[in-house]
Formats: C-alpha cells, structure tokens, sequence
C-alpha cells in the first residue's frame, strides 16, 4: 500500500510539475531574495524577520503543492495563492502545534535521560563494591 501512495504521488507530481513551478516561484524567489538580505546585514532583528516570513513563505508552498495534487491544477491561481487567509493561518497553527508537542518531547526524553544515566551508573557501581 505504501509503494502504491508512493507511486501515485510521483505520478502526480510529475503530471503538474509545470503548474507546481509556477505555483511555488514567487515564494521561493522571495524566501531566497530574504535570506540573500539576512546575510548582507548585520542585524539580529533583519534575521528573526527573515525567518518569519520565510516559515510563512514555506506555508503558501506546502499549501499550493497539496491542493494542486490533491485537488488539480484548477485549484490555485495560475502562480500559486499567496494571500494569508484561513487555509494559511490553520496550516500555520497547526506546523507551530506539532513543531512545540516535538520539542517538549524532546525535552522530556533528554531530561529522563540525564536522569536515567546517573542511575545506571550508579547501579554498575554497586554492583562492583558488592562483587568485592
């Protein structure tokens, strides 16, 4: 089932790869022109800006792609959507959610780490008074 999805997924993507092209140029032009300008300067805040918008650039992309494969080519203007509306800012809502669940676990897992790893060496420890 996966290879199928996968193999269908190709197949589309290749069969729109023009309309996907004109979809996702101008926020791929503008992404790359912001991080051109992040690093002409010198400042922290032109960086944070630019990495902003450039998350929501990377929105307008992953929404254009998806609804020209899942809905057809008809389903986007001829050079992508790129107004915020509620399609972007659920999409967005949604990346930031998982994006902070994947770092409190990964906070979590390195916090029971740094615990469990005094206690195992602490057992290994005993273990050797014990032996002796």
């Amino acid at each position: 089932m996966f290879v199928q999805t996968l193999q269908e997924a190709s197949r589309r993507t290749w069969l729109a790869k023009l309309a996907i092209t004109k979809a996702v140029a101008i926020p791929v032009i503008l992404s790359w022109m912001l991080e051109l300008a992040a690093s002409q300067s010198d400042s922290g805040g032109v960086a944070l800006a630019s990495g902003i918008v450039s998350v929501i650039l990377a929105v307008f992309v992953a929404i254009n792609v998806h609804r020209i494969l899942l809905l057809g080519e008809s389903s986007v203007p001829q050079w992508g959507r790129i107004a915020f509306g509620k399609i972007e800012r659920e999409f967005l809502i949604y990346t930031l959610g998982y994006s902070f669940v994947l770092i409190g676990l990964a906070l979590v897992l390195t916090g029971l780490t740094t615990l469990v790893e005094p206690l195992v060496a602490f057992s290994h420890l005993s273990r050797c008074w014990r032996s002796r």
